[in-house]
């Protein structure tokens, strides 16, 4: 159900003001991209409160990487229903496979989970990428879509 008001908050809301702030810039969907990531990942340090230090920046880094994926879905769709799903779905799979454990606050971590999670971020570093084109600008959807609004292109 998370999915559903953190991708309203977080791109809808944040990324789409950070677009608008930016739009003059020549990297002003990387900088709102990146900021909105930043911003979404932060959010998730809140879940110290049911997991220790170590497992809440584990979270948080991993979580960069689908912010990431998730805003450039947004960019290049124009619809923040894409996003929404694809978080509900993503969080759907996390809970099937690791169970709705309560909380995290003694679990150890090996080198393993974290090089799991450095190459889960890397990985939807890499997704978002590629469905933002970045060389392929005029395909991004929502800044037409922005940029239209205002009369500007």
């Amino acid at each position: 159900a998370a999915a559903f008001p953190e991708e309203f908050i977080f791109r809808g809301i944040f990324l789409g003001y950070l677009l608008k702030t930016f739009k003059s810039s020549k990297y002003g969907v990387i900088i709102s991209l990146v900021i909105s990531t930043v911003l979404f990942s932060v959010y998730h340090f809140g879940n110290i409160s049911n997991q220790n230090i170590e497992a809440t920046i584990l979270q948080m880094f991993g979580v960069a990487g689908i912010g990431f994926m998730l805003g450039c879905l947004y960019v290049k769709t124009g619809s923040l229903l894409i996003p929404m799903i694809a978080h509900f779905f993503f969080d759907f799979f996390v809970t099937i496979m690791n169970g709705m454990q309560v909380s995290y606050k003694t679990q150890q971590f090996d080198p393993s989970t974290i090089s799991a999670v450095i190459l889960q971020f890397l990985i939807f570093l890499l997704i978002g990428i590629m469905i933002l084109k970045p060389k392929h600008s005029g395909g991004w959807r929502l800044t037409r879509l922005m940029y239209s609004e205002n009369g500007n292109k």
